[in-house]
């Protein structure tokens, strides 16, 4: 993505390629009340120039691009507030006096708890 076009879609360049500085490699974008980021060269020509722990194959991903994608698939939201602990809820368990039923490595055969 072009430096430029990203700057131009209201977006922010926070990191740009060697030797390309026209080239956005990461960037950011706001919408609505969201971000969208973007992760270009991840897959690079392979060279030895530089250290691939992966595998120096024109599918291997560089360290450096390993640990952006990771950070970039992981990242959770802080202001997100964090699921309710159930485990101290008092369960109430409704008897319909029907079995559980489960189909047993694949077979026609059906075992039932509770019998």
């Amino acid at each position: 993505v072009s430096a430029g076009s990203v700057a131009a879609n209201g977006g922010t360049v926070v990191a740009t390629t060697v030797g390309a500085s026209n080239v956005a490699s990461v960037a950011e974008y706001t919408v609505g009340a969201g971000r969208v980021r973007t992760l270009g060269s991840l897959l690079t020509f392979p060279t030895t120039g530089f250290y691939h722990p992966f595998g120096l194959s024109s599918y291997g991903v560089t360290d450096i691009g390993y640990t952006l994608a990771r950070n970039m698939l992981t990242w959770e939201n802080p202001a997100q507030s964090a699921a309710p602990d159930l485990a101290d809820d008092e369960i109430q368990w409704v008897d319909s006096g029907i079995p559980t039923r489960v189909m047993i490595d694949g077979s026609n055969e059906v075992f039932a708890f509770g019998q």
